[in-house]
């Protein structure tokens, strides 16, 4: 079973990165955060997505929603920015920890990636 899902994984994660990451309508790169402010994923610096590209798109995929290995559906998500730093920088359930992985900055940055991906 955890072969399957290495594999599905690494499948999307190829795919991604072969094809980009299409939009696929106007209006799709800003999305409303719980408190009313809108990020643009369009205007975050490059490196926001990229580590979420390394780190997080085989089981959260492109928009948060793949749900691989029981990964949680990041549009979804009602974390403030604290809890979406604490639970990259320790883990939880099946997701491991990437403070040995990723620096404060980088687990800042891809804390706001991960926020302006909520619907």
């Amino acid at each position: 079973m955890k072969y399957k899902v290495l594999l599905l994984s690494f499948t999307l994660t190829l795919l991604y990165s072969c094809t980009g990451n299409q939009s696929s309508g106007e209006g799709d790169s800003q999305v409303k955060t719980i408190k009313g402010n809108k990020h643009n994923r369009a205007s975050l610096p490059s490196d926001y997505g990229g580590i979420y590209q390394q780190k997080c798109i085989a089981c959260h995929g492109s928009d948060g929603t793949a749900g691989i290995a029981n990964a949680a559906n990041l549009q979804k998500s009602v974390l403030d920015s604290v809890s979406v730093i604490k639970v990259i920088s320790e883990g939880k359930n099946g997701m491991p920890s990437f403070s040995s992985q990723l620096t404060r900055e980088e687990i800042r940055k891809l804390s706001r990636y991960v926020r302006s991906l909520r619907k």
